[in-house]
């Protein structure tokens, strides 16, 4: 699988194409990228909202740190919700008690566009005693060659649904980058990921993940999965509504 043709010129903007899938991975940022670093603050019993995308902007969260300095374990809550909407389940980034002292980081990369906001609160916490640091870039528009898929979040039901589908048409290949998995019952729950070709169905030779979850805790499943034309992705978890599902996905457009 070929970035460009045979022969093909290779243009400064289709350079670019082959490099910015890893550098979505990073804290390089691209040229015309603005680093957007939240230099700490703390998560305490009163929402806040930590970052908000600017106007007309495109935003690559790389990290979410977070650090318990207290005593005793606190609780934190982080939710990536879209513009306008109100955080709910599918929105949960984490969800679970930080031990006293613990430092928990969150690695990315996750897409959002304009006015989508990060916002967290603690069951427990005073001020000060749960920082919380964001990492990432903001762009202006999509990266030549590329589109940044901007998932919402889902809630797993428990028989295998489709949450992603490579297009079919121009297209040199879809980059899953990161699959986070949030657990937001009392209890654990499986989770089942698989990766499907084009026509194909779900079986054990498709999944990439399979296991229970422990009740708040998160799995980030990093890639990079490359999906081909109409490829997609299914999951399911053992109960509904109570597991947090968002894929990373960039699509590579096929050379001109």
């Amino acid at each position: 699988m070929s970035l460009w043709t045979a022969g093909d010129t290779l243009t400064a903007a289709r350079t670019d194409r082959g490099a910015l899938p890893g550098l979505l991975t990073t804290l390089i940022p691209p040229i015309g990228a603005t680093p957007i670093p939240v230099d700490g603050t703390d998560v305490n019993t009163v929402a806040q909202t930590y970052y908000t995308v600017g106007a007309g902007k495109i935003a690559i969260i790389q990290r979410i740190t977070l650090w318990n300095s207290d005593t005793v374990s606190n609780q934190a809550a982080i939710s990536i919700v879209e513009s306008g909407g109100t955080p709910g389940v599918q929105h949960q980034m984490f969800d679970d008690d930080l031990l006293p002292d613990e430092s928990l980081i969150l690695e990315g990369p996750w897409f959002l566009e304009a006015s989508d906001f990060i916002r967290g609160i603690s069951a427990a916490a005073a001020g000060s005693e749960v920082a919380i640091r964001i990492d990432g870039i903001e762009l202006t528009a999509q990266p030549d060659g590329l589109t940044l898929k901007m998932d919402d979040g889902d809630t797993l039901t428990t028989a295998f649904a489709t949450y992603y589908t490579a297009p079919a048409t121009n297209l040199t290949a879809a980059i899953v980058l990161a699959i986070t998995v949030c657990n937001t019952d009392t209890v654990s729950r499986r989770v089942d990921v698989a990766i499907i070709p084009s026509g194909g169905t779900v079986d054990n030779r498709k999944q990439i993940f399979g296991e229970a979850i422990d009740p708040g805790a998160t799995i980030i499943i990093a890639g990079p999965f490359v999906l081909e034309s109409s490829d997609f992705l299914q999951a399911k978890a053992a109960a509904v509504s109570v597991v947090a599902f968002r894929l990373s996905v960039a699509e590579i457009a096929s050379p001109l």
